[in-house]
């Protein structure tokens, strides 16, 4: 049976502000609802699977079960559904109905073990109550909902457009920020009162949207939502103030006006382009809407690129379309620029616009602008209205340079038509009246483009016109600047009244000068003219240019009448360098007006002028020399010129007047020898004889001696020249050893004896002579003559040279003659016995030829010293001849000298040299045949390695030295001559060398050897080492004969020949292996593992196999076989086969111990997993427990609070009955007091004031022991709470450590353990704190018992002291005091019952709430207790 729900009653509707009223039957009638609806679902239920009987009775006792929100939820559902009574509702909601969710989150057991969250299902009933229901409904509902429905149920209210829909949800908080489409819809649809509603709500929506909504009201025209956009603060700046764009495309000026005032005030930009659009419409339809919006825009500070384009291009348009409005408009807030403003004031007068014109004045436009526009006016045809125009223009402003273009114009109009036939008098009478307004109210610029317009008026000509533009005084630039035109005019009198007009003012003296000039061109026949000029010229313009048309055109009135006004010193030099080019008679002529008025400078620059003329002419330069011309002028240019010139004439007239002066003449001769050799002449000795008279030095003078000899050595017809020049020279003090002998070195170098033995008779030196002899040796004279020369130099009245030095880097003379002349041995028997000396030595490479350079460059310098023997037997200088060598050796050479360096002597050298007559003549001589050189070779070495056979038999019949390494020598380069001589006397073939790297000859042979064509030469060279009993298998470095001959550079062939001679025998051998570190080589493996150091080919393994060669390559036996060994011997083999079966029991074990560790290791890091999980677990519960504690100490906190609060409250208590005890004996001693009478009283106030100090000291020290009392009981109550706190932490930490050593120790414990013994460490846990909490509660009552106690002794020590305090005081009122001290008494006992109550009482209230919190039977973590209920 379904569900159905019929109405009962009409419900009244309340206003949803209005709190509403539950009736009692819709409270019925919504249990009704509920009941049925449970009844039904029961019903379903029970026909599935009960009886009948069974559902009655469920349905009965179900009856008064509590309602669930879920059937709750079910019924409100179906009510909302069906639209259904408010107050139903409202009932239903008071049930419990859940509007936000219709199955609530879930927190069950099987949520938190699987971690996952259910976070139930949302309800939309909300939504479907926005969507059908009236206001009241949807109020009802928002009431009970969350800000997630009421957000969403605001979109659908939006959409339905019912304002107290909207309003209910706004009332609850519901938020339209994200709402933005919604929102903008409702502004596009003009709904004013939802927007306002939601305007007014508690939140706004989003700044974006209030902005973007600003704009799409402005252009739906509505001034209502604007306005309300506007108090929320909308912004209407965004997107470029796109709203007011939408304003001014809309034409509401209202509108904008409403933007620009709002309170978010627009920016310039976005002014502007509202501006733009504004200025857009109006140039297309203009409209007083859009001049109102442009004003608006500019009155608020519009600023941009629109703005600029008003302004600028705006206002010109306006002012050509006359749009008077929109210029007003434009001129009230801003001015155009002033390029823009003066633009348009031209088309205003232009267009002859005098109203718009007007309105630009007003602005008082800058002078660029007037006069542009003034210009502008005179271009305009009609003459009346080009005068009017001007004159507005003038009285606005315009004045000076701003009419001054103006005056041009005009000027040019009067001068330029005043022919025409159409232009009446009228009109020039217009034209000139316009002329002079400029000129005198408009005090035109008559200075304006320097005097245009004063040129205009000369050049045409008008004299009327140019008579008024001078009474304005132009400057003298403009009248210079006319007088040019004036001295162009053709007519004559024209010319000379306008001149004479301009030269009435000041006018420029650059403009007269020129003009001066310009009339001295024209021809010598303007006189007038020239006189005229001169009032105002200067003669001296332009540095006396005048003066150089009055040269040319030399008039001697004319010429000097200048003269006559002044000449200056730069128009003298002018005038000089003119004369100068005339013929030679003006020159003259000019000169003798000139000369009185000439200075030195003057007179210098005309010397210096002729006299470098290809022509001097000697009678002017005589004339300016009289007159003062220095001949040393500019450090003697005038001599130095005709020195080079060769100029006799003129070089004697200069020195006449000069005198000496040796700098000049020095410089004048050197000019003259430097220039070349023409001046080695006889008709130029002169010269040179005035030049050294002058004060030539003695280095210039030594130059010409070089330049001399040089040139005419050896010319025998010219002897006599050099004879006179010679003269000159020598008697001047010139010197033959100047740049040490140069003169003597040329004649000796030339082979001139004559002049030789001049110059060594005119003071040479013995050096200079030293130095010549040189020369002359090195000139490779002819024998005879070089002879001659030696015997001039060998004359006893010269200086004798020194034969044993030379020029500086030069071998001595002895060197040079045997380079020069190897085979002449008269010069050197002449040089010998000149004293030559046969040891001096020369720096030279004696080093052996095949010696690497390396090794020259570790010694450093190649040369030494060598003597001249030695250097003549050097290989080098081969052709000297062996007579000169036997002659060396009969003077008496040294033939036992070795040089320094590498100890090499003459022997040595005479065997490299292959000179066996040389070496057969230092033998005859003495020589010692074992010397050795620095590297230990002797000759004989030398001898073997380059294999002279004669020279090796010729040392070996000497000195028969055995085993020196010349074998080797010998059989490296296959020299079988020289091998066999040394065989047979006794050379071992197995010797090693150690200058061959330990190598026999054999093996020498082998490695080094190159097997030449003629192979039958290196087959006699094995043959005659075997014969000799070279063994094969000697090593070296390892390796035998065959290894060394595959390291061979020509391997190939060298193992071919020792293999087909004798080795093939010893081919595979044991003993011929190579061993390097632990690795065996035969030679076939040698070469195929590439350890050969010579080119490994393919033939070579042809020949090696050829032979027979095995390949056998292996380690030693003791170590690890490579895995391509072969040819293994058998031991080795067999030691290798225990080696790898060793290698794979240890492999096999290695792998074992492996698996297992890897077994071990997964274990361990399963322990450790296990391990880590259940520490995490402890830690956790530890984490719970300090949680736990971190509550009991808070709660024990309040709890001691709590006790302070109340012992404090009791101790005011007790100090307040106190104090009324007090108050009572102290009224009942005054009662007492006022009975005994007068003579009481004294004293009775006597001891009362005493008593009230006793009083006051016994409180205070009984307030301050009460006080010290309370704290110590309270500091040791903390200590010991808080040493069982500490006790108790390091008791389950200590549990805690032991539980996880009994985890690691015992594996992995079962979970359902851990949790049994977790709630039991808990119930312990809870039983300890339980336990330390009835101790800390005892503590605390004995301690307030103690307090009290103590406070009672204070209290009988008080009483005490007071006592015996009165009993002293009250001598003789004994009786008195008796009375007053047991009433004393007897009231402080009370007080002490008093107070004993009152701490009882407080001591059960204590016992009661610690029963209450803590004495019963409770379990929990120690803090948060939990009653177990019976």
């Amino acid at each position: 049976m379904g569900f159905s729900w019929k109405p009962q009653q009409q419900q009244q509707q309340l206003h949803p502000t209005q709190p509403a009223l539950m009736a009692d039957h819709e409270i019925e009638e919504a249990k009704r609802l509920i009941l049925a609806r449970r009844a039904s679902v029961q019903t379903k239920s029970s026909d599935q699977s009960f009886g009948r009987l069974r559902t009655r009775s469920r349905t009965f006792s179900n009856s008064q079960k509590p309602f669930t929100y879920q059937e709750i939820n079910q019924v409100l559902d179906e009510m909302v559904d069906a639209n259904g009574p408010v107050g139903v509702i409202k009932a239903l909601l008071a049930l419990g109905a859940d509007v936000n969710f219709s199955k609530r989150r879930s927190v069950d057991t099987w949520s938190k073990l699987t971690g996952r969250k259910n976070e139930g299902w949302r309800s939309d009933i909300l939504i479907r109550a926005t969507v059908r229901c009236p206001s009241e409904t949807v109020y009802a509902i928002a009431h009970h909902a969350d800000q997630e429905n009421l957000d969403g149920a605001l979109h659908h209210a939006m959409l339905r457009g019912n304002l107290a829909v909207l309003q209910a949800l706004l009332d609850h908080g519901a938020n339209p920020v994200q709402l933005h489409d919604d929102f903008l819809d409702l502004i596009s649809r003009n709904h004013v009162d939802l927007v306002q509603a939601i305007l007014a709500g508690h939140r706004l929506p989003c700044l974006p949207c209030r902005s973007t909504g600003l704009m799409i009201a402005a252009k739906n025209g509505s001034l209502e939502i604007v306005s309300l956009l506007l108090k929320c603060w909308a912004d209407v700046n965004h997107d470029g103030g796109a709203a007011l764009v939408a304003a001014v495309e809309a034409r509401r000026p209202d509108l904008v006006a409403v933007l620009i005032s709002g309170p978010v005030q627009p920016s310039p930009r976005s002014l502007d382009a509202a501006l733009g659009r504004a200025h857009k419409e109006i140039m297309a339809r203009s409209t007083e809407e859009h001049r109102e919006i442009i004003e608006m825009c500019l009155s608020a500070g519009a600023a941009g690129e629109e703005t600029t384009r008003l302004v600028t291009e705006g206002v010109v348009a306006a002012v050509r379309t006359r749009h008077i409005q929109l210029l007003d408009t434009v001129l009230r807030v801003k001015r155009p620029p002033p390029q823009y403003e003066a633009m348009a004031m031209a088309d205003a007068v232009k267009a002859q616009h005098i109203d718009v014109l007007s309105k630009l004045l007003v602005l008082k436009p800058q002078s660029k602008s007037l006069a542009l526009a003034v210009s502008q006016a005179v271009e305009i045809h009609n003459r009346q209205t080009r005068h009017d125009i001007t004159q507005i223009l003038i009285d606005s402003g315009a004045q000076g340079s701003c009419t001054a273009e103006a005056l041009v114009k005009i000027v040019k109009i009067i001068v330029t038509e005043p022919g025409m036939p159409h232009k009446t008098s009228l009109d020039r009478a217009m034209d000139k009246k316009l002329f002079r307004l400029l000129l005198q109210q408009g005090k035109a610029d008559v200075n304006y483009e320097n005097g245009e317009a004063l040129q205009i008026t000369v050049q045409k000509p008008c004299l009327e016109i140019a008579e008024e533009i001078i009474s304005r005084e132009p400057s003298p630039e403009a009248l210079g600047a006319a007088l040019p035109w004036a001295m162009d005019l053709v007519n004559p009198r024209a010319r000379e009244s306008m001149i004479e007009l301009l030269l009435r003012k000041h006018i420029n003296e650059d403009a007269v000068g020129k003009a001066l000039v310009q009339a001295f061109k024209e021809g010598p026949d303007n006189g007038p003219l020239i006189k005229l000029l001169l009032t105002r010229a200067s003669v001296n313009h332009n540095n006396g240019e005048v003066f150089i048309f009055a040269i040319r055109q030399y008039r001697p009135e004319t010429f000097r009448m200048l003269l006559d006004q002044g000449i200056s010193y730069k128009a003298l030099f002018t005038a000089i360098n003119e004369a100068l080019k005339t013929s030679r008679t003006n020159r003259r002529a000019v000169f003798a007006d000139l000369m009185s008025r000439l200075q030195f400078d003057h007179l210098n620059t005309a010397l210096k002028h002729v006299v470098l003329e290809a022509d001097t002419d000697l009678t002017l330069a005589k004339s300016l020399l009289e007159a003062g011309a220095e001949a040393t002028h500019e450090n003697g240019v005038c001599i130095k010129n005709a020195a080079s010139n060769l100029d006799h004439d003129t070089l004697g007239l200069l020195t006449e007047y000069s005198g000496t002066h040796e700098s000049i003449f020095t410089q004048a001769m050197a000019g003259v020898v430097n220039r070349g050799k023409q001046w080695i002449a006889f008709e130029h000795v002169e010269v040179m004889k005035l030049l050294v008279r002058g004060g030539a030095s003695i280095q210039v003078i030594n130059k010409a001696v070089v330049e001399v000899i040089d040139t005419l050595a050896c010319k025998e017809s010219q002897i006599d020249l050099a004879n006179r020049f010679l003269d000159i020279f020598f008697a001047a003090g010139a010197d033959v050893n100047y740049e040490n002998g140069k003169p003597v070195g040329i004649a000796a170098s030339r082979g001139d004896p004559v002049l030789l033995a001049r110059l060594l008779s005119n003071g040479a030196s013995s050096m200079t002579s030293t130095h010549a002899l040189s020369t002359a040796i090195m000139a490779h004279h002819d024998e005879n003559l070089l002879l001659r020369l030696i015997d001039v130099f060998a004359d006893r009245r010269t200086a004798a040279p020194d034969v044993n030095q030379s020029i500086p880097g030069m071998p001595s003379p002895i060197f040079l003659c045997l380079k020069s002349y190897p085979k002449s041995l008269a010069l050197l028997d002449s040089l010998v016995g000149a004293g030559c000396d046969l040891e001096s030595t020369v720096l030279s490479d004696v080093c052996p030829e095949e010696e690497s350079t390396e090794k020259k460059v570790r010694a450093g310098n190649f040369d030494e010293p060598v003597t001249v023997l030695l250097w003549a037997l050097l290989p080098r200088n081969s052709q000297i001849d062996p007579a000169i060598v036997n002659g060396l050796v009969c003077h008496g050479a040294n033939i036992a000298y070795a040089s320094p360096r590498t100890h090499t002597t003459a022997l040595i050298l005479a065997v490299k040299s292959g000179r066996v007559e040389a070496v057969q003549t230092l033998l005859n001589a003495g020589a010692k045949v074992t010397a050795k050189d620095s590297q230990g070779r002797s000759a004989l070495y030398t001898a073997a390695r380059l294999g002279n056979a004669d020279i090796v038999a010729a040392l070996l019949r000497i000195n028969s030295s055995l085993n020196d390494g010349s074998l080797h020598e010998a059989s490296r380069n296959l020299h079988t001559g020289a091998m066999r001589l040394l065989v047979e006397c006794g050379h071992d073939p197995n010797y090693r060398s150690s200058k061959h790297d330990g190598r026999t000859a054999f093996g020498e042979m082998a490695f080094k050897a190159t097997v030449p064509r003629d192979i039958t030469i290196a087959e006699e060279a094995v043959e005659i080492l075997c014969t000799g009993g070279a063994s094969p298998l000697l090593k070296t470095n390892g390796k035998t004969i065959l290894f060394l001959a595959l390291d061979n550079m020509d391997n190939e062939a060298m193992t071919r020949l020792l293999l087909d001679k004798h080795l093939y025998r010893i081919l595979n051998s044991r003993e011929n292996m190579y061993v390097e570190g632990i690795y065996h080589y035969s030679p076939t493996m040698y070469v195929k593992k590439g350890m050969l150091q010579g080119p490994r080919t393919a033939g070579l393994i042809e020949i090696l196999e050829g032979h027979g060669g095995e390949d056998r390559y292996y380690a030693t036996m003791e170590q690890k076989q490579p895995h391509d060994a072969v040819g293994m011997p058998e031991e080795i083999q067999q030691f290798e086969r225990e080696r790898r079966a060793r290698e794979r029991r240890i492999r096999e074990a290695e792998e074992e111990h492996a698996a297992t560790l890897r077994r071990e290791y997964e274990k361990a890091k399963t322990v450790d997993v296990i391990e880590d999980l259940h520490h995490n677990r402890s830690y956790r519960h530890y984490e719970d427990i300090s949680d736990q504690h971190r509550r009991n100490k808070y709660l024990d906190h309040h709890t001691d609070v709590t006790i302070k609060t109340e012992a404090a409250l009791v101790d005011n208590s007790l100090k307040m009955h106190g104090a009324s005890v007090d108050n009572a004996i102290q009224w009942q001693r005054h009662n007492n007091h006022m009975a005994m009478g007068v003579n009481a009283a004294h004293v009775q106030r006597d001891i009362k004031m005493q008593r009230h100090a006793v009083d006051m000291t016994i409180g205070r020290d009984a307030a301050q022991l009460n006080r010290s009392i309370a704290i110590r009981h309270h500091n040791d109550g903390m200590v010991m709470a808080s040493q069982q706190r500490g006790a108790q932490l390091a008791h389950m930490r200590h549990e805690h450590h032991q539980v996880i050593q009994q985890r690691k120790d015992h594996g992995v414990l079962n979970h359902i353990h851990a949790e049994n013994r977790h709630a039991l460490e808990m119930r312990a846990g809870a039983q300890r704190h339980g336990q330390a909490l009835a101790h800390q509660r005892s503590a605390h009552q004995l301690g307030m018992r103690n307090r009290a106690d103590y406070y009672n002794q204070g209290l009988d020590f008080q009483g005490r002291a007071q006592a015996m305090h009165e009993r002293h005081i009250e001598g003789i009122h004994q009786k008195h005091m008796m009375l007053a001290g047991a009433k004393h008494t007897m009231n402080m006992t009370e007080l002490g019952a008093q107070r004993g109550n009152i701490i009882g009482q407080t001591n059960l209230n204590e016992l009661r709430q610690w029963s209450a919190a803590g004495g019963g039977r409770s379990i929990g973590y120690g803090g948060g207790r939990v009653q177990l209920l019976n």
